[in-house]
């Protein structure tokens, strides 16, 4: 999901890793002369009283150390498994409050801690509804699947005079191509490390899914992947969410999840046009690009007091920031090169998450018997955007409200013509001809509607698509069934069910705001280099 598609935009938050890490610390970097903000979880170690080194580890399981920028925030909190160990010790015993904090740790990708809570709630109610799901998922996904030749074959001739080779995992084959390119100086993860990163992605998913009590079952066959160095064709892609030429995709028709390695992500243009801008101005003595300071050039590694004006858009160094990077001595240049450096290789793994998160949703919904043929679009795009981890966040929470849709959808608010809920379920959202603002639109408002749902009225969701599944899969169904199956799942009173729709999106704020707010442990540091 492009970040250029929407004027508003102007906030890149990244998190770090699929597994929640040892450092819990939130660190917010404001980058010089954009306005892309990071937001890493880390940790922040003071090497003398004006500077503050951030360490943290990535997706791919690089560690990083960066200097802190003009502006840097510091939030002080616990790891996410430090807080999930905490919640799930404090409910033993306690079977509703057991419920809310194996939630919790399941949300926050903290899968270790919600099987431990599982198997404490079993320990006082062995007989417990959702603990006896859990663990029969649990025990199902842990079944080996056998191989399948037929199928290894099929996948290696997907793309004629293809060298590449078949990896296998638990639940996935992947077909890899023979040597995995680097691009950009950023390492490129192996197709073991996808495929580590999809379970993971499907053991939540699974596992959310029966917390919500959505039908769902482990795959009985090992799912597709092909990493390919070309675009695939994506004639079956549709808009659904993003340009055609997205990095991942899956397809529909074909069962296959596309992880093209060489495409570009757009967003981060600006950070690679200011880390150019750096490299070049590392090169130039100090009094040649500021020559009020030949009395006497800033010395040390802290940034210039006070902070920059974070000028313009995307469009890289202008205006007050490009002068704040004439002030900077050669040494403060360097280490700036070496933070920039680190964060577009942070950038570019959290995109691929944001993508291959909301992708796989779609083969997993597809192969795991969540949603019945009959469907909507609505839903299978909603659900999947719910599962997916917003390149401005990466994994915080599960259903954590990103920038950019959240932006989509509050300006959708805007429209006098606004999409109603009527519309939505009834698919009129979806009506062609649609251009990628059109699908970008309905997917955000179908995100918002099984956000809410999920969230508020799970047990209307399960019955809506228990409804849907009496239906002819192959059957154009008229306006008033679907409407007279949503009614009846969810009360009739529609117009009262939109007004809490709207009052639950308006009050959503990022994870690690609501972190910020409710951890009694957290604080916040505001750097003044």
């Amino acid at each position: 999901m492009q970040m250029s598609r929407i004027g508003i935009v102007g906030v890149l938050f990244i998190s770090l890793s699929l597994i929640a890490p040892v450092n819990g610390d939130f660190i917010v970097f404001k980058v010089p002369t954009t306005n892309i903000t990071f937001v890493l979880q880390g940790k922040a170690t003071t090497i003398n009283k004006q500077q503050k080194l951030m360490s943290f580890v990535s997706v791919s399981k690089q560690t990083f150390e960066l200097q802190e920028l003009p502006g840097t925030e510091v939030i002080t909190l616990p790891s996410l498994k430090e807080m999930a160990i905490k919640k799930v010790n404090a409910a033993k015993g306690k079977e509703e409050e057991m419920l809310t904090e194996t939630a919790w740790a399941l949300n926050h990708g903290v899968v270790s801690e919600f099987h431990r809570g599982i198997d404490l709630l079993l320990q006082a109610n062995a007989s417990h509804p959702f603990g006896t799901h859990a663990k029969q998922l649990k025990e199902e996904l842990a079944k080996p699947i056998p191989d399948d030749p037929a199928a290894e074959a099929a996948l290696l001739k997907l793309y004629s005079g293809s060298d590449g080779k078949i990896v296998k995992s638990a639940h996935f084959m992947l077909l890899a191509p023979p040597v995995v390119a680097e691009k950009g100086g950023v390492k490129r993860k192996r197709p073991e490390a996808r495929l580590e990163q999809l379970e993971q992605l499907l053991d939540v998913f699974v596992m959310k899914c029966a917390e919500r009590g959505l039908p769902v079952h482990p795959p009985k066959a090992r799912l597709q992947v092909a990493m390919i160095s070309t675009p695939p064709s994506s004639n079956d892609v549709g808009l659904r969410t993003r340009p055609r030429d997205a990095a991942i995709h899956w397809s529909a028709s074909q069962n296959v999840l596309f992880i093209h390695d060489g495409a570009k992500i757009g967003p981060l243009e600006p950070l690679k046009k200011l880390q150019d801008k750096v490299n070049e101005l590392v090169l130039v003595p100090l009094t040649k690009r500021n020559p009020q300071s030949r009395g006497g050039a800033p010395g040390g590694g802290a940034m210039p007091a006070g902070g920059a004006p974070m000028a313009g858009g995307p469009g890289g160094a202008a205006g007050g920031g490009l002068e704040m990077l004439n002030q900077m001595s050669t040494s403060q240049l360097q280490k700036l090169v070496v933070t920039i450096g680190g964060l577009m290789a942070i950038g570019v793994e959290n995109f691929e998450l944001e993508s291959i998160s909301r992708e796989a949703a779609y083969m997993f919904t597809n192969s795991c018997g969540v949603l019945p043929k009959s469907a909507p679009a609505w839903l299978r795009d909603g659900l999947a955007a719910y599962f997916e981890l917003p390149a401005e966040m990466g994994w915080v929470k599960i259903g954590d409200v990103g920038h950019v849709r959240q932006s989509w959808y509050l300006a959708a608010l805007q429209d006098p013509d606004r999409i109603s809920m009527t519309d939505i379920v009834c698919g009129r959202c979806y009506e062609p001809p649609m251009t990628p603002n059109d699908a970008m639109r309905a997917s955000t408002q179908s995100w918002a509607l099984v956000h809410f749902l999920l969230q508020q009225h799970s047990e209307g969701i399960a019955k809506f698509l228990a409804g849907l599944q009496l239906l002819p899969p192959d059957l154009q169904v008229p306006e008033e069934v679907t409407m007279g199956i949503f009614d009846d799942a969810f009360g009739g009173d529609r117009v009262k069910l939109e007004e809490s729709w709207r009052e639950h999106m308006l009050a959503l704020k990022a994870e690690y705001e609501n972190l910020k707010q409710d951890e009694p442990s957290s604080s916040t540091a505001q750097s003044s280099n």
